[in-house]
């Protein structure tokens, strides 16, 4: 009887969750969020890529400047409560961004690596943690690669 080996790593096409729009000036505990539907392609996880920037006075480096949540739609339909600050419970963390080199001239990627993600609707939430607000017009956004196991060699 033949074997079939699992690839690791069979990944799907990047997909912008956050643009630039919804991230520009975004005022320090701001939130924003976007929904990403998993129903079709039935992913397992994803890398996710943050490119940032600051409007005036950079966090120092080594600070969490934001906070992903991945909230799903257990039932299809509802998507977690989130409490009145706009804050989703804590277990819902999926990654804490922590600057390296924050500018106020140029983008900031940070990343964050095998993120579970759910069959149907997934909803990216990030809190800007930084102490700043963001740039107003920089090419700021949230980005995932989503990936799954496969067959191959």
């Amino acid at each position: 009887m033949a074997v079939t080996p699992l690839k690791l790593y069979k990944p799907n096409a990047v997909a912008t969750v956050i643009a630039a729009a919804a991230l520009n000036s975004l005022t320090n505990g701001g939130e924003v969020e976007a929904a990403y539907d998993n129903s079709t392609n039935l992913d397992m996880w994803c890398d996710l890529i943050l490119a940032i920037q600051y409007n005036a006075g950079p966090p120092a480096a080594g600070v969490v400047v934001a906070k992903i949540y991945n909230l799903r739609q257990v039932d299809g339909t509802n998507y977690p409560t989130v409490t009145s600050g706009g804050l989703p419970q804590e277990s819902l963390l999926v990654a804490a961004l922590v600057s390296q080199a924050p500018s106020t001239s140029a983008l900031e990627y940070l990343v964050a690596y095998q993120i579970p993600l759910f069959p149907g609707n997934n909803k990216f939430r990030m809190s800007n943690t930084s102490g700043q607000t963001l740039h107003a017009s920089a090419s700021m956004f949230l980005k995932i690669q989503p990936y799954q196991l496969g067959a191959g060699t």
